[in-house]
């Protein structure tokens, strides 16, 4: 049997409608119930609820309501979700198309990582990166999601770690961190010949100095964040299934990039870095 909407959620939705309809005047309960079309004990309950939780704000005499603060912070991320939405559709394209590669932007949601948007190209066994796919966030997957989330993101970041991490292993993945923040961008690559990884390493790592000296990298993946106007992460914005190997050197070029593509999507949407919120 499908589920069915939730009637309470359905309710509360319709009130605050109706306190939108009119936001800069007090509604009675009974006016707000008999504009809902519910009884006047159930609104109460829904407005309750709504109060509760800075949706809906009580006022006396009456008591009268009208929309409750926490509603701005709810309307300007609507806000921002609908432009970054809007920049993403016209950038990634971009994007995918200057550089061959597969073009997209992930958010966190949970322990995951979610592909909010993606421009792909076509691979070679048919791989393809969907909006909607989700990527486990654990070391070493996703260090652009951690890089300036606080110890306490890392932590969990190394715990997720499938196997898990050795002590000098997690201080390899802080390092890379610490790069990140530095650079403002994250690489994750494979080397080639003389660069290999010694037995015991992973074979692919967040880029180090030493892979950005190196004459053949196999990049799978290159990212940049975009921060929110509170300085914190909107999204990463990424190409992958580069159409080949790149030297050290065009890896920080195309790195360059999209950072500046990143920093265009960032001053539309009116963001700010975390050291700058």
């Amino acid at each position: 049997m499908p589920t069915q909407p939730a009637r309470s959620v359905q309710r509360a939705a319709q009130v605050l409608k109706v306190l939108a309809a009119t936001p800069e005047t007090d509604r009675s309960l009974s006016d707000i119930a008999r504009a809902v079309g519910m009884p006047r004990s159930s609104c109460q309950s829904v407005l309750l609820a709504l109060c509760g939780e800075g949706l809906a704000l009580r006022r006396e005499p009456g008591p009268h309501y009208r929309l409750g603060p926490e509603l701005l912070g709810l309307g300007r991320a609507a806000s921002q979700a609908a432009v970054l939405s809007d920049v993403l559709a016209d950038v990634l394209p971009r994007l995918r198309d200057e550089f061959g590669a597969t073009a997209m932007a992930g958010t966190i949601q949970g322990d995951s990582v979610v592909v909010t948007a993606a421009y792909p190209v076509p691979h070679p066994y048919g791989l393809t990166v969907r909006s909607g796919s989700p990527l486990p966030l654990r070391a070493p997957i996703g260090p652009i999601y951690v890089a300036w989330a606080g110890d306490d993101a890392e932590a969990r970041w190394f715990a997720r770690a499938q196997p898990p991490l050795s002590p000098a292993q997690r201080d390899t993945h802080r390092a890379a961190l610490a790069a990140v923040r530095t650079r403002g961008w994250s690489a994750t690559v494979r080397p080639h010949g003389e660069q290999v990884a010694a037995p015991g390493e992973p074979a692919v790592h967040e880029a180090t100095d030493a892979d950005l000296a190196a004459t053949r990298l196999h990049v799978i993946g290159l990212s940049a964040p975009v921060w929110t106007p509170d300085g914190t992460l909107a999204c990463s914005l990424a190409l992958t299934s580069l159409p080949g190997d790149v030297t050290g050197g065009e890896l920080q070029r195309l790195a360059a990039r999209v950072v500046e593509v990143a920093a265009q999507v960032i001053a539309i949407i009116g963001g700010a870095p975390p050291e700058a919120s």
